[in-house]
């Protein structure tokens, strides 16, 4: 498959034009691959912009499961550093079940020897 490129700013419209249910297959693109090549700037940025928009406020209500997951992702109260046994430090984000680095990576919490909320 060919690749591309596209701009933040480019991105950034894409997903407010496509809140899910609309395009889950962007956000969730976004929330495992672009969110480790995006600075703090534009992780910031992208979720005080998403935060904004009322269809994706309506669909947290709801309960969407990409629209949390985003929120879980992107919202900077909810970064922490991880240490884990091997001495590795990683960053990660919580969810209900526990620490992940993407959608479908949790940490196995045997694994961790610390834990340092991100500021």
């Amino acid at each position: 498959m060919e690749t591309f490129s596209i701009t933040f700013t480019e991105l950034l419209l894409l997903m407010g034009n496509s809140i899910p249910p609309k395009n889950e297959l962007t956000w969730n693109q976004t929330i495992d691959r672009h969110y480790r090549l995006m600075t703090t700037y534009q992780r910031n940025t992208m979720f005080e912009y998403i935060s904004r928009i009322e269809e994706y406020q309506n669909r947290l209500k709801e309960g969407n499961g990409v629209c949390l997951l985003f929120k879980e992702r992107f919202d900077p109260q909810n970064q922490y550093e991880l240490e884990m046994t091997s001495g590795v430090t990683i960053d990660v984000f919580k969810r209900k079940d526990g620490y992940h680095v993407g959608i479908k990576t949790p940490i196995i919490p045997e694994m961790i020897k610390s834990v340092t909320k991100k500021l």
